[in-house]
């Protein structure tokens, strides 16, 4: 019962969190929220005119717990792809989004992954799909048959 009630708070109360969340975001310069028509895979970060998406590891397991990939928070996407950010950057830029992700969100802990990335292309092969490229370019993965 509690937990039911500590959700409906939540629920009741998130625009007023998140409008504070927003102003508080405005007033330090940045914005740091899941991007808008995704599926809660990524959180987009900017600070002026850099940018960058924060690919999350396990995005769909409760959102209690949750893994960033450490990966895609140590460069900027823009304005210069590829520049990398300053230690100092990366931990002001990990420290906000974690406390997005807590403040807004009600997650518990952020973790950051530093593990590797497992390129799509293994990842599907290694479950038993294979790649198809179309003649216009599109990329698909299909279901390798039984008999092969």
């Amino acid at each position: 019962m509690a937990g039911f009630l500590k959700s409906l708070w939540s629920i009741v109360t998130y625009r007023k969190r998140a409008r504070l969340e927003s102003e508080r975001q405005q007033s330090e310069g940045y914005s740091a929220m899941f991007s808008p028509g995704g599926r809660g895979e990524y959180i987009e970060y900017r600070e002026g005119d850099k940018y960058l998406a924060a690919v999350l590891v396990e995005p769909d397991r409760g959102r209690r717990k949750l893994k960033l990939q450490a990966s895609t928070l140590k460069e900027w996407d823009k304005p210069v792809k590829g520049q990398q950010l300053t230690p100092e950057e990366f931990e002001l830029v990990v420290g906000r989004i974690r406390a997005y992700l807590i403040r807004l969100h009600g997650v518990e802990e952020v973790i950051v992954d530093d593990s590797p990335v497992v390129p799509m292309d293994e990842l599907f092969e290694g479950m038993g799909w294979e790649k198809a490229e179309a003649a216009d370019g599109q990329v698909t993965y299909v279901r390798k048959s039984p008999k092969d």
